[in-house]
């Protein structure tokens, strides 16, 4: 899978986790293609396990996001989105965003990343979503 990326950011591809685009230090987008066969969609919904937690945007786009402290301790100061997206060539895309809690800035950037695999219509839903739900969410 090929994506482009703005320059001045770091990526590190890391097997099965997938290719790594760095923020900073500690915010990153992990992009990857699901395997045995399943498409992005069904590698979300296998990954969380709880169907009430993923929000279908269209039938080829779904997400979910937590604030971390709601999946793992550890995970307490950092928002967790998780981006399902099949292709219409059945490819299956997963993009994790992990950052730190309340900073939006790496969302400008995951759509960019994602503009560049799929065409700008399919994700219309997910910057509508971002900019109308989880920004204002994780911002108030």
């Amino acid at each position: 899978m090929k994506f482009c990326c703005p320059e001045n950011y770091r990526i590190e591809n890391d097997g099965d986790i997938g290719t790594l685009v760095y923020l900073n230090d500690t915010e990153y987008i992990a992009i990857s293609i699901p395997k045995n066969g399943l498409t992005g969609v069904e590698q979300l919904h296998k990954n969380i396990n709880s169907d009430d937690r993923i929000v279908a945007l269209s039938d080829d786009l779904h997400v979910f996001a937590a604030h971390g402290e709601e999946l793992l301790p550890f995970f307490k100061n950092n928002d967790i989105v998780e981006i399902a997206l099949n292709l219409p060539d059945g490819t299956g895309i997963i993009a994790n965003v992990f950052c730190d809690c309340g900073d939006t800035e790496i969302y400008d950037l995951l759509l960019v990343l994602l503009n560049s695999i799929a065409d700008a219509p399919s994700l219309e839903a997910l910057e509508n979503w971002l900019r109308q739900e989880w920004i204002p969410y994780i911002s108030s």
